[in-house]
């Protein structure tokens, strides 16, 4: 097997409990302060799932699986967050992970 297909395969395999866990692993070593609402029964639907901050900088990310969908609501939320030049917003999967991208953007 080649290692970009043992990647993928990887990548298909991950929870979104897991990537969640790396993410918060990576904002704790580069000194992010972060919410995450554990039970989201009350809050709006869509929200992203998590909150980041490292003044000067606030980003939002949302969580999918290799293979998940956004919902509308989660598709309108990111939208209008995506028109507050204050924030960044991102959507990540397990690819994001493994090749680096969420690691630059927390490291910087």
């Amino acid at each position: 097997m080649s290692r970009r297909r043992a990647v993928a395969s990887a990548d298909d395999a991950m929870t979104e409990a897991s990537l969640q866990a790396a993410v918060l692993k990576l904002a704790r070593l580069f000194g992010w302060r972060f919410n995450h609402p554990w039970i989201s029964i009350r809050s709006e639907a869509g929200f992203p799932d998590l909150f980041l901050l490292r003044p000067p900088r606030a980003l939002l990310a949302e969580l999918k699986r290799e293979t998940g969908k956004l919902t509308d609501a989660q598709s309108a939320w990111i939208a209008d967050l995506e028109r507050c030049p204050a924030l960044e917003v991102h959507v990540w999967r397990p690819r994001d992970l493994t090749s680096g991208v969420i690691l630059e953007t927390l490291q910087w």
